[in-house]
């Protein structure tokens, strides 16, 4: 990206801001992969709440269950998060944009020669 000329660059942001809010240039795997965190998140938030606000001695225990079923289920996907993406979700994308930048100057050189 460094090497864009002025235009190049406009265009570049131009159609970066086309794009969805939220959008992510991502394999589709590591989207869905995304969308699992975010749920397993949001289950280990809702029972954190839950434990917080309940003030039934016979569902404490229930609350304490499942807050740390929660907990460990979000500990071990991150584990298994870091096992399947060791350099970072966001590394994929920078991998490929450094292999386009290669290709476009691969296809440079030979017009050029």
């Amino acid at each position: 990206m460094f090497g864009l000329n002025c235009r190049e660059f406009i265009l570049e942001l131009v159609e970066r801001w086309r794009k969805p809010a939220g959008y992510l240039d991502l394999p589709e795997e590591t989207l869905k992969d995304l969308r699992v965190l975010e749920e397993i998140k949001s289950e280990w938030y809702i029972a954190k709440r839950y434990f917080n606000e309940v003030t039934e001695p016979a569902l404490v225990d229930y609350a304490i269950y499942n807050m740390e079923a929660a907990e460990k289920r979000l500990v071990h996907f991150i584990s298994l998060m870091r096992d399947k993406y060791p350099a970072g979700i966001w590394q994929l994308e920078i991998d490929r944009l450094d292999g386009a930048e290669v290709e476009q100057e691969e296809q440079a050189s030979v017009t050029e020669g």
